[in-house]
């Protein structure tokens, strides 16, 4: 009679089994920003291909007995996305899972699950901490936060303050007149709404009092705080490098952010019969990025 694992289910399949449920809590409960920033969804190809379509231009007055015009759209840019797979593991002895008395077998999958919430938020800030290199850049060329993104019909727009700033009443008000006067492809304001100012740490204190108090904390004359009646709300984030970058977004729904699953997060683990050794691994596929840059505003600050 052979001795299975079915024998000890204490010891073998019942703690296997757990490995999944100790990973997903370990990583599901952490703490996360990159989940009130993104559009998240989960797609079943191998990658996917960006393409834009820009709409038609400002409506022209006819004059009487003339014809109407007709109006085409324009092709827009594009860019194909691939999924990047990540992935980790560690093994653990029979012995060490047997004379488990410090909780070493939980912790190590409790611990990886850790090790991938915490990649994950650096994956996902990465679009912010790139976001004014030229060499990280979206579907029409440019970095994500530019002052000269190409227009399609023509011109250039800009989701970055002309002159870098640093978080101010004075910057914060025109980063709102800039994001409010977003033009698409064929020069038409799209009435974007400013929903989230997302700040490093370090300037969490700023923003809450930009954003929150309801007078201005930068004078004596009791000014009425504007910024109130935006609806804006801060959101700060550990993982964003720049202690003086700041940033405006959209909602999720309406910004150009995008976190595409190919396979979420994935536990598995094996027994290795000559040693064995029992393998553990957490595997995940996705994409991070943009399709557009309408809907996010930054600056890196002075």
């Amino acid at each position: 009679m052979a001795i299975l694992r079915t024998l000890v289910p204490d010891i073998y399949l019942s703690r296997l089994a757990l490995l999944k449920e100790v990973v997903k809590d370990a990583w599901t409960t952490h703490p996360t920003v990159h989940d009130k920033l993104f559009q998240i969804k989960t797609i079943t190809e191998p990658f996917i291909n960006v393409t834009g379509v820009s709409g038609f231009g400002e409506v022209p007055t006819v004059l009487e007995g003339e014809p109407i015009s007709y109006d085409d759209p324009i092709q827009g840019y594009d860019k194909k996305f691939t999924p990047i797979k990540y992935g980790m593991g560690y093994k653990i002895s029979d012995e060490a899972m047997a004379d488990d008395l410090d909780s070493v077998f939980a912790d190590g999958a409790r611990q990886l699950g850790l090790s991938w919430a915490h990649s994950l938020e650096i994956v996902t800030a990465n679009v912010f901490n790139n976001g004014f290199s030229s060499s990280y850049t979206g579907p029409d060329g440019k970095e994500l936060f530019a002052t000269d993104h190409p227009l399609t019909g023509g011109g250039t727009e800009q989701n970055e303050l002309t002159t870098s700033t640093d978080l101010s009443v004075t910057s914060l008000e025109q980063a709102l007149v800039d994001f409010k006067d977003t033009l698409d492809n064929r020069g038409k304001r799209i009435r974007l709404i400013p929903k989230i100012l997302l700040v490093p740490y370090e300037l969490k204190f700023t923003a809450a009092q930009l954003v929150e108090n309801t007078e201005q904390y930068d004078t004596a004359n009791r000014a009425i705080n504007a910024f109130r009646d935006e609806g804006l709300r801060y959101v700060t984030w550990e993982y964003l490098t720049d202690s003086d970058a700041w940033f405006l977004l959209s909602v999720p729904a309406d910004n150009p952010l995008r976190l595409i699953w190919r396979q979420r997060p994935e536990t598995t683990s094996d027994k290795d019969f000559d040693s064995g050794m029992t393998k553990v691994k957490l595997v995940a596929r996705l994409i991070e990025g943009w399709a557009d840059w309408r809907g996010a505003y930054g600056s890196p600050g002075s």
